[in-house]
């Protein structure tokens, strides 16, 4: 679901309706925990590919991460439909990626979790997550909006918190490569996707994207093999993945390289830094 093609002047609603958001919040956190309400025996189905042997469970995990992608796409539509620009939206299917990727964590986070006060407290505070993602996404659809520059801000933080969230679960849960990268590939591109049409103001940086996901792609198969702890590993991965979003983001937008390389030079540093400190303590 993208964004308009050039900045508008601000109209109202600049928020959507509560009623509309409570229930699409609601919705997506229930479905998110349906594995829990409503569990199903996990089957496993063997498959051989080129003399390869692969393993694929298949149960409750795979339905509910169906049900979360639908309910996040037309649920968005639905929202966005209040919007006063909205039949100027394009590729509104891409303001879905980062409600997906927020149930999506929310169901890992939670799954293994005992149902303890700590367990409510998440299950709340991710509720009122999904609800500021939401609104986020719903501002953004106006260039022009008075908190426009707050739904970048909030959305660019987010996402690549995401990303830091699913690659530590990924990792630490000792899932094989062949599961490891695409999930983390595809959730890279996507996330790089929504932030350069966020900046962009609706227009796909494809070149960018993927540059990005490929050099991302690659990061996470040397990384997996380096012996580093879960914290390490991730940290290091969403650190490149912000450093090649930066500089790409800083050329675009016409920066000289030698400006373009200064704030992701100094991130480089302080995450080594904090590397060290985390693997060599």
């Amino acid at each position: 679901m993208g964004t308009v093609t050039s900045p508008q002047l601000w109209s109202e609603p600049l928020l959507p309706r509560p009623w509309k958001l409570g229930s699409l919040a609601a919705s997506l956190v229930l479905v998110s925990q349906a594995v829990r309400l409503f569990p199903i025996a996990s089957q496993t189905w063997t498959v051989s590919l080129f003399g390869l042997v692969l393993t694929l469970p298949v149960g409750a995990g795979g339905l509910v991460a169906l049900f979360i992608v639908l309910f996040a796409l037309s649920g968005m539509d639905w929202l966005l439909q209040d919007h006063p620009l909205y039949r100027e939206i394009r590729h509104r299917w891409v303001y879905a990626v980062m409600p997906t990727l927020t149930a999506w964590t929310l169901e890992m986070a939670l799954l293994y979790t005992p149902p303890t006060a700590l367990w409510w407290v998440a299950l709340l505070s991710g509720a009122l997550l999904l609800v500021a993602i939401l609104v986020a996404e719903y501002v953004s659809a106006d260039p022009g909006a008075p908190g426009y520059w707050l739904a970048q801000i909030g959305l660019t933080t987010l996402g690549f918190l995401l990303f830091f969230l699913l690659s530590l679960y990924a990792y630490a849960s000792h899932w094989r490569l062949l599961w490891v990268m695409p999930l983390l590939t595809v959730t890279a591109g996507l996330i790089t996707l929504r932030l350069f049409l966020l900046y962009s103001f609706g227009r796909f940086c494809v070149l960018e994207t993927l540059i990005i996901t490929l050099l991302t792609s690659q990061a996470l198969m040397v990384l997996y093999h380096a012996n580093l702890s879960a914290l390490g590993y991730a940290l290091t991965l969403t650190g490149w993945m912000y450093i090649l979003h930066m500089v790409l983001r800083n050329l675009r937008e016409g920066t000289p390289l030698a400006e373009a390389l200064r704030e992701p030079l100094f991130v480089m540093f302080i995450l080594g830094s904090v590397l060290l400190w985390l693997e060599w303590r």
